[in-house]
């Protein structure tokens, strides 16, 4: 694969992932107008909190944690950089 080829193929995937997104973003607007999508994303959440702590002397059960949690940072910070501020204050007021 010559450097031009390279350079269409790195565009062609970045297109790609800035679509995905932005799909991504509009389906998540759209749960996030109902309660019920509110409290759906709240549970998730719930599944491993922020603050949640990953250690365990167990190296899979370690590992686990920690994959769990990586899914709400990218949720959390995904939320935080794409929706209003009040956002998260909605989904955290919402009741089970």
């Amino acid at each position: 694969m010559d450097l031009e080829q390279e350079i269409t193929t790195k565009e062609q995937l970045e297109k790609e992932t800035k679509d995905k997104v932005e799909s991504a973003k509009i389906a998540l607007q759209e749960i996030l107008k109902t309660r019920q999508g509110r409290v759906f994303v709240k549970f998730l959440f719930a599944m491993s909190p922020l603050e949640f702590d990953t250690f365990s002397t167990d190296s899979l059960r370690m590992a686990y944690n920690c994959g769990r949690k990586s899914i709400t940072l990218e949720l959390y910070d995904f939320i935080k950089s794409n929706f209003e501020k009040d956002t998260m204050s909605l989904i955290e007021n919402e009741e089970f």
